[in-house]
């Protein structure tokens, strides 16, 4: 993740949004669905601050299919949207997370 954010403050993996983004990529996995929205309405935001981070800015990209983190990176880096989430220098915290093929980044930042 840092060596794609060029000259950008580097990113600090974090604990709490490991718990958040496991969660998350665990509950796609046991409930069969692949969505930013769990089917109890959850998003990323409430998952984030289950988990006592307080919340900010925070994004989270996610993934299915890929079975190593490359692909999924290259995947991500490939969109528009996932790689000006992953190179937006706002975001200071990170966390990715696998269950199964099923992958979850958490970024998290403040102004």
């Amino acid at each position: 993740m840092n060596d794609a954010q060029g000259n950008a403050p580097r990113l600090r993996q974090s604990v709490a949004l490991n718990r958040a983004a496991k969660a998350h990529a665990d509950d796609m996995v046991a409930r069969n669905y692949f969505s930013h929205v769990s089917p109890a309405g959850s998003r990323v935001i409430n998952r984030v601050g289950a988990v006592g981070v307080p919340v900010c800015v925070v994004v989270e990209n996610i993934a299915q299919g890929q079975s190593t983190w490359s692909d999924v990176f290259y995947d991500w880096m490939s969109s528009a949207g996932h790689r000006k989430s992953m190179l937006n220098s706002i975001y200071h915290n990170y966390r990715i997370a696998v269950t199964n093929d099923t992958w979850v980044l958490v970024l998290h930042g403040s102004y």
